[in-house]
């Protein structure tokens, strides 16, 4: 159920993130994707190409064949449907029949077969797309596939074939096919998303939606709690992500109409009684009033409760008792160390200053110098200390990643950037940028990993045509496409 508006407001979001039927903007996409996409445009830039695309229900076949086909030309012709059960293949006779008589071939008595081959002919590129291709059964396939062959066999040239089904789809057809058609054939498959995609997926998802920073209402914890629950699937992604924001409008909602914690009150210090009035005794009679009696009357004057008794070493004096014993202790054990004044000699009265001894002595390249230093001498050494303590560390890897995030921060989260490698830490990144001999990198720290990142694109496609300025081997290791403000969150 989409959300409401008051839930989106709590939310901080600007339309409904995980809606069925998304505009362009919300597609996500990543490295791995984007390498089944670059794979299967280019099959679909050879002639004769057959493409089968299978994976799960839910998987997100249907979006990336939408996303395979956005990127063709505008000179082919696409002759797109989707796969019903118990359909025969004389419907699927009538949809291309429908698209020649668009263009003019308009003749009932020729077969099919004839009028694509006349019209590929006239240089015609046509794409044969469909959805669900698994609902038709497997003979309308292998009559299709029948088709395009015996097109080739007239005009040299046949339409090109985008069949999409199920996880077992693509495996089923192509035990069946000619040795030719498999040259020609190329099979993708879509596998469920891992834990880093789901949450990267969520994440860009309530970026899309107006969310400026999706990380701080996707906790680690509820991220696997969603990949656990969808199984990596896209659909069920979707799905469960809404109850999960449900759920967080719930508990918004519930905390801004509970009251707030009372604060405890101070306690109040006990009234005093009011003395009673008494009545005046007579003065030959006046009796001493008991000690009950004068609590009463005067609570002011109350005698303090006694405290405890302390033990002896929890009084005042005990501490500096025992530091004063100790000290007479100690005096006493070096007065008796003292040596006695009337002995003429001493132990120590071979040790005499330098000044003193005889120069012609042959131990006095053994003498050691114990002369303290002056003041001045101290001084200059506590100053050189201090010097060396203040030289700052000169590490170019730190400013680079400094301007790095200098950088970012002043990027529109609406462009786009090539992230070419996302490593554990900063060592790991400075040797690849190394090794590949790259210029105009960025290296972007973040919770998880370090990025190195290049460029700022305002579309996909600036982005898509900068890639071929990289290096070779940096291409092939593969690279990932994506929104700045993704990185910036």
């Amino acid at each position: 159920m989409a959300l409401s508006s008051p839930c989106l407001a709590l939310l901080k979001l600007d339309q409904q993130p995980f809606d069925p039927q998304p505009n362009e903007a919300f597609l996500y996409t990543d490295p791995l994707l984007d390498t089944l996409n670059d794979t299967g445009r280019r099959a679909l830039n050879r002639q004769n190409t057959m493409i089968f695309l299978s994976g799960d229900v839910g998987s997100g076949r249907s979006t990336q064949l939408i996303r395979l086909l956005s990127a063709l030309p505008n000179e082919f012709e696409l002759i797109a449907f989707r796969g019903r059960s118990n359909t025969s293949f004389a419907a699927t006779e009538v949809t291309l029949r429908n698209h020649l008589r668009a263009h003019g071939y308009d003749q009932p008595d020729r077969s099919v077969t004839e009028l694509l081959a006349a019209r590929i002919q006239t240089g015609a590129e046509i794409v044969i797309a469909i959805d669900d291709a698994h609902l038709l059964g497997a003979e309308i396939v292998r009559l299709l596939i029948n088709l395009r062959s015996a097109i080739i066999g007239i005009s040299q040239r046949g339409p090109r074939l985008v069949l999409v089904g199920d996880a077992a789809f693509a495996q089923r057809h192509f035990t069946s096919l000619e040795s030719q058609d498999l040259k020609q054939a190329t099979r993708l498959n879509l596998l469920a998303f891992n834990l880093e995609q789901t949450r990267a997926y969520v994440a860009h998802r309530l970026f899309v939606a107006g969310h400026k920073n999706p990380n701080q209402l996707l906790s680690s914890d509820d991220a696997m709690q969603l990949h656990e629950d969808s199984a990596g699937s896209p659909a069920a992604l979707n799905r469960f992500a809404e109850q999960w924001l449900h759920s967080k409008c719930q508990e918004l909602q519930a905390a801004a109409v509970a009251p707030p914690p009372a604060e405890p009150k101070p306690e109040q210090p006990p009234t005093p009684k009011k003395p009673q009035p008494t009545a005046e005794p007579a003065p030959q009679s006046e009796p001493v009033p008991s000690s009950a009696a004068v609590a009463d009357t005067n609570p002011q004057q109350q005698p303090e409760p006694k405290q405890a008794k302390r033990l002896f070493w929890q009084q005042r004096w005990f501490i500096p008792a025992v530091v004063g014993f100790l000290l007479i202790v100690v005096g006493y054990v070096a007065i008796s160390q003292l040596p006695d004044p009337d002995e003429t000699t001493s132990p120590l009265a071979h040790l005499q200053p330098r000044s003193n001894r005889d120069p012609s002595s042959t131990n006095d390249k053994q003498d050691i110098d114990v002369t303290a230093p002056n003041s001045a001498e101290m001084g200059e050494r506590l100053g050189a200390m201090e010097t060396l303590e203040m030289v700052p560390i000169d590490d170019p890897l730190h400013e680079q990643v400094s301007l790095s995030i200098e950088w970012l921060s002043e990027q529109d989260p609406n462009h786009y950037t090539i992230q070419l490698a996302a490593l554990s830490d900063f060592s790991a990144i400075e040797n690849y940028i190394l090794e590949h001999q790259l210029t105009n990198v960025r290296i972007i720290p973040t919770q998880q990993e370090v990025l190195a990142v290049t460029g700022s694109f305002p579309n996909r496609a600036s982005a898509q045509n900068a890639v071929a300025q990289l290096p070779a081997n940096v291409r092939n290791q593969g690279y990932w496409i994506r929104r700045l403000g993704e990185i910036q969150l």
